[in-house]
């Protein structure tokens, strides 16, 4: 891989969604080679998806997740199978 690639690969990081026009100024090429390199490292599976970063603060979700640690002891033939079902009835 050489240095052209990796600081593609370095700026796609960063933000996925730059375009291939912005790679090649900030890199001082052609958006034509940036283009060609961008597809070739997609076929290599080297650039396997673009992904999103998401801050959840910023959502509206009035959602809270708690995890709650139970001590029991399993029951005679069933095991934790009735305490679970029991917890189970809990959720919302």
């Amino acid at each position: 891989m050489n240095d052209f690639k990796l600081s593609i690969l370095d700026l796609l990081k960063e933000d996925a969604r730059l375009s291939a026009k912005t790679i090649a100024t900030m890199l001082g090429a052609q958006e034509s080679e940036v283009d060609a390199a961008i597809a070739e490292m997609e076929q290599e599976h080297v650039i396997v998806k673009y992904a999103t970063v998401i801050n959840w603060s910023k959502v509206d979700d009035q959602t809270v997740t708690a995890l709650i640690e139970v001590e029991c002891t399993p029951e005679r033939g069933r095991g934790f199978e009735s305490i679970a079902e029991r917890i189970f009835l809990y959720r919302k």
